[in-house]
């Protein structure tokens, strides 16, 4: 990887080996006339050369810890919403160095009368580009509405954009997916009840954010 990658790592927040806890230093190896950096920790003597691979291993093992020891609150991250009465933040997505993008189903029409070729904006919406005029078409894609941060509670997600803020009580979610595998970046699904649009969330690590919010699901409604 790249030294700037790898310090753009250290300075979001996730330089922690996902091996021991121990702090992630930077190491630069020289070969012939470049510079290969890697992400290293002291305290095992672990190496991870490229970006995927430490996401990778770091969202699993998160995984693995949140099921083994369930919600706790956040990282002494500023919380950017004002708490209820009884209420918990568990986690505090998006800074200056990592947004979340929010965005939001909408219905695309357009006059048709060929088939063109087909384009995948994101898992499950296509958008098909016609020729001509002819009959009217719709398809769903997905729109970016703002960017800011998404803040989990044990009673509600909320995000907190620019221009849009967005409160979901826990017992309206009806389902959260994601379109990533394990150490990639993508988007978080979110469908709740009262609302036909999808919302969709562009974060790191979505894997580990739906299991966060299936948990907290789990502990504060399913279980009251």
């Amino acid at each position: 990887m790249k030294e700037e990658e790898a310090r753009a790592i250290i300075n979001a927040g996730y330089g922690i080996c996902p091996r021991c806890d121990g702090k992630l230093s930077i190491y630069i190896q020289r070969k012939f006339f470049t510079k290969v950096s890697s992400l290293y920790c002291p305290s095992c003597k672990a190496f991870w050369e490229d970006v995927f691979s430490l996401h990778k291993e770091m969202e699993q093992a998160s995984i693995e810890t949140l099921k083994r020891k369930g919600l706790s609150e956040p990282w002494p991250f500023e919380v950017p919403i004002l708490l209820g009465k009884d209420e918990i933040a568990y986690l505090v997505l998006g800074g200056e160095n990592i947004k979340v993008s929010f965005y939001e189903g909408r219905k695309y029409t357009y006059h048709s009368s060929s088939m063109g070729v087909s384009l995948r904006v994101t898992k499950g919406v296509w958008l098909h580009p016609r020729v001509g005029s002819g009959s009217v078409q719709s398809e769903d894609v997905l729109e970016l509405m703002d960017t800011g941060k998404l803040v989990l509670t044990n009673k509600r997600l909320i995000f907190v954009g620019n221009k849009i803020s967005i409160s979901t009580e826990l017992e309206k979610l009806i389902s959260v997916e994601t379109d990533a595998d394990i150490g990639q970046d993508g988007f978080l699904y979110i469908a709740k009840q009262g609302k036909q649009r999808i919302e969709a969330y562009l974060i790191r690590m979505p894997n580990l954010i739906r299991e966060f919010i299936l948990l907290d699901h789990e502990k504060n409604v399913l279980q009251k």
